[in-house]
């Protein structure tokens, strides 16, 4: 029989094996973030097997499948306004040339680039 570890997150009752732990930390977003493919390469194991283990987990544990997936998408929506900050930096077209073929930024004229 196997070893089930139980945790208390929050107000949830997380109950796992070693096994299922050792997936669970290395997929989620707030540790490794690793793909099943990857966690079956580190683990010398088949993706097949790597799924296998998810899926008993989410069957003892359905609400951290859940977390996992919210975690995911509060991660890709902060890259995603990080990415957007650093394209508006660098986003230049806003400089022109006015009819005296003067540049201007905005409508004020430059007098000088860095």
């Amino acid at each position: 029989m196997r070893k089930i570890i139980t945790f208390t997150h929050g107000d949830k009752t997380l109950r796992l094996t070693e096994k299922e732990m050792e997936v669970l930390v290395m997929h989620h977003p707030l540790s490794d973030n690793m793909t099943y493919a990857e966690i079956a390469e580190w683990l010398d194991l088949s993706p097949a097997a790597v799924s296998t283990r998810f899926r008993t987990l989410y069957k003892r544990n359905p609400w951290i499948e859940e977390e996992i997936k919210e975690a995911k998408a509060r991660d890709a929506e902060k890259r995603r306004g990080l990415r957007n900050s650093i394209r508006r930096m660098g986003d230049m077209s806003c400089i022109s040339a006015n009819s005296e073929g003067e540049e201007t930024f905005l409508g004020q004229k430059v007098i000088r680039k860095f």
